[in-house]
């Protein structure tokens, strides 16, 4: 359970201060690299934390944005306390590359936060240093190096900042639009919170461990493999996500060697496990001690977790183990978590009545949806499931739009108080003047437990990374004249346990027509186009289509204003109803 010393903290300088002061030889984090691994306690975190902050307040402002640019591992949190030390706000945003494309997304977070400052870790500085002069928009932004391990000493003219539990301590970019980036405003108390949650959810003491690997730039990664473990005095061992996604059997090596207690990601992880570790690799290793493993941030398949406990019992793995859970960056992170030591409530239901927003709870397999129950809520948090068109609490046994109220919950949007009124203050008839926030996702409650069944949002989710499908659509819809305006649908099919990403495409006719005067062999036209929106997805979105097919002109259905019809387009594709044009017998 969470510490008493630090239940009554109302920032995150009060929380460091007090493990730093209870127990500040004990060491905090870890980082496993490749050649060496870093430790740091509490006490030397909470120093570097003064000394950073004092060289930072000299030349930031209190309450300016500052973008963090900081590989993964101790560095960045070092210097995101700082941040908070200093009074600043801080913006974790991924590392650029060293390509002009990944500077794409940070050029528009970095014009959303208005942040006139970005500090930067040598190793990154140094890679991406030739592309950072070739952007004109950063151009207004100063790139300040920071390395907290080496920086000159004057922790002792550290004086703290004016802060509150209200003070904006984050803001969390959602990973979803690149198109209309969303910064999400936490707050001390709401981060606070939602650690105190985990550490109740995880059942945590202060003798565990965990493993994370995930970005810490982002929800997952920052609040349950840093923030949380924090403040409930728990050692966390940190690695590069690129190390894991590499070799996933570096992530279960560090749990069996450290004998970790709590770790865990998204479906795609412990789908990677099953697929790339081999039973060779299997006998090195002992999962015995692994008691919380969380699974959560994209839809989570209960065949992905029988395939990984088959594969891992003979390791000591527990099927009790797994942890579903439920939550997303507007909260903070938990929503809903399940209860340690139960098996995963999987329960089959009829996948038509979904479609009608029904919950039939069903034995047969024949026209089966099994969905993984994602727990209940903690402490104050309420979630309730509306009708998204009538905004009234849906009936029992009925599918609707999960809406939460919580000390968790953000506060809004930074800088776009149109979509935090809409998305963030929300009003329930008869539940007095709450604010509720609208999480876009569908859900509904069954003994006790919140499934999810699907997104309001057209999001498509691979490998644990959000896309919006208008994104999509608006990329290969500019992709040349042979597409049709309005003629594209993008949409995700689950395929061999995970999910993939379609688009279907109209050629527009005059196209087609012209290419047949010009007597060009049209189907190897087609393949080029069909290449080249491949490329072009690949550059705007980092990610790769595995189906392009083209039709004619008119055969995505629409509704009668001219929208695409998703849903209709996908079942029509997995029906086969919709012929390619690159099909020579196509008519």
């Amino acid at each position: 359970m969470s510490l008493n010393t630090v239940t009554n903290c109302t920032t995150w300088i009060e929380v460091l201060q007090t493990q730093a002061e209870n127990c500040g030889g004990q060491t905090a984090f870890s980082f496993l690299g490749r050649s060496s691994d870093t430790v740091v306690t509490y006490s030397e975190l909470e120093r570097i934390a003064r000394n950073l902050a004092y060289q930072l307040s000299q030349r930031i402002e209190p309450n300016k944005t500052v973008l963090l640019f900081q590989v993964s591992g101790l560095g960045f949190v070092s210097t995101m306390l700082a941040c908070f030390y200093a009074g600043i706000i801080a913006v974790p945003a991924f590392p650029p590359r060293a390509s002009r494309r990944s500077m794409d997304r940070l050029e528009a977070i970095a014009a959303d936060a208005n942040a006139e400052y970005a500090l930067i870790d040598p190793e990154t500085a140094h890679r991406i240093q030739p592309v950072l002069n070739k952007v004109d928009s950063f151009n207004r932004i100063q790139f300040i190096t920071v390395d907290p391990f080496s920086a000159e000493e004057t922790s002792t003219n550290w004086r703290p900042p004016r802060l509150s539990g209200d003070s904006v301590a984050l803001i969390q970019y959602t990973s979803g639009s690149t198109a209309k980036p969303r910064g999400v405003i936490l707050k001390h108390k709401s981060l606070l919170h939602n650690a105190d949650m985990i550490g109740n959810a995880f059942e945590g003491t202060e003798k565990d461990t965990n493993v994370g690997w995930l970005p810490l730039y982002h929800d997952m990664g920052l609040i349950g493999n840093v923030m949380a473990p924090l403040y409930n005095r728990v050692h966390s061992i940190l690695m590069r996500p690129e190390d894991v996604l590499m070799n996933p059997m570096r992530w279960l090596e560090a749990i069996s060697q450290f004998e970790a207690r709590t770790s865990g990601g998204p479906n795609f992880a412990y789908e990677l496990c099953v697929d790339r570790i081999s039973d060779d690799s299997k006998a090195k290793l002992n999962l015995s001690s692994w008691e919380v493993a969380f699974c959560g941030a994209e839809p989570i398949r209960a065949n992905t977790l029988q395939r990984f406990y088959r594969a891992f019992a003979q390791c000591g793995f527990r099927e009790e183990t797994f942890y579903p859970c439920y939550g997303l960056a507007e909260a903070t992170l938990l929503v809903t978590g399940g209860t340690v030591a139960a098996k995963p409530h999987e329960q089959m239901f009829s996948a038509s009545a979904l479609r009608e927003h029904r919950v039939v709870s069903v034995t047969d397999k024949k026209d089966a949806r099994s969905l993984v129950g994602c727990g209940s809520t903690w402490k104050d948090q309420e979630v309730m499931i509306m009708d998204p068109e009538t905004n009234r609490v849906c009936r029992e046994n009925r599918v609707g739009e999960i809406w939460i109220h919580g000390t968790s919950v953000a506060s809004g949007y930074w800088n776009q108080p149109e979509d935090s009124k809409a998305i963030f203050q929300n009003a329930i008839h008869g539940f007095g003047q709450k604010n509720w926030l609208r999480t876009g996702d569908l859900g509904f409650w069954y003994q006790n437990q919140l499934f999810i069944a699907g997104r309001l949002k057209a999001l498509i989710i691979v490998n644990g990374q959000n896309h919006f499908a208008e994104d999509i659509e608006m990329t290969v819809e500019q992709t040349n004249e042979a597409v049709c305006r309005q003629g594209v649908a993008a949409f995700g099919v689950e395929v061999k346990n995970a999910e993939q990403t379609v688009v279907v495409v109209e050629v527009d006719r005059h196209y087609l027509r012209r290419v047949e005067k010009e007597n060009k062999d049209i189907q190897i036209v087609l393949e080029e186009l069909n290449r080249e929106i491949r490329v072009k997805v690949a550059e705007n979105h980092n990610l790769t289509l595995e189906t392009v097919h083209l039709v004619r002109q008119m055969s995505i259905p629409k509704t009668s204003s001219g929208k695409v019809r998703r849903a209709v387009t996908c079942s029509a594709f997995l029906e086969g109803t919709l012929l390619s044009l690159e099909k020579k017998d196509s008519k």
